[in-house]
C-alpha cells in the first residue's frame, strides 16, 4: 500500500521513509532508531517491526518493488498475480472508467431519495 501523503514518512524523524516520484514509499533503515513512530502513525498498519532484532531494528514494508519500477518493470505482485486483480494505475483506470458513470448516477439517485425533513 502506498499513500499519496504517507503518515509513516511524516512521523519518522530519522527520515527513513521517502515518497518517490514513481509513487512508491521506500524505507532506508540505515538511520532507523527503532522508535516505531511510523507504525503508530500509519492508519493502515502497514509498517511492520522485527521484534526479535531489538539491537538491530528493522522496519519492513512493501516498497512497490522500487528497483523494478526504476527499470521500467511492473511490481512483482502485479506481474505475478494469476487472476489479474492487481493492475498498474493506467490499466486499472481503463477498466474502471466505464463503470464509474453508472455508479455515480446510481449513487446520486439514491442520495436524492433520502427522507424529507419533518416539518
Amino acid at each position: 500500500f502506498h499513500c499519496n501523503d504517507p503518515a509513516c514518512a511524516s512521523a519518522c524523524f530519522a527520515k527513513c521513509f521517502q515518497k518517490q516520484p514513481d509513487g512508491s514509499v521506500t524505507y532506508d533503515g540505515s538511520q532507523c532508531v527503532g522508535c516505531r513512530y511510523c507504525m503508530v502513525a500509519c492508519p493502515f498498519n502497514i509498517p511492520g517491526y522485527t521484534y526479535d532484532r531489538a539491537l538491530n531494528p528493522l522496519v519492513q514494508k512493501c516498497t512497490l518493488c522500487h528497483p523494478r519500477l526504476q527499470e521500467g518493470k511492473l511490481p512483482g505482485c502485479v506481474e505475478a498475480c494469476p487472476t489479474g486483480a492487481l493492475q498498474e494505475k493506467d490499466e486499472c483506470q481503463k477498466v474502471a472508467s466505464p463503470r464509474i458513470p453508472n455508479a455515480t448516477r446510481t449513487m446520486c439517485t439514491v442520495s436524492t431519495k433520502w427522507a424529507e425533513p419533518r416539518g
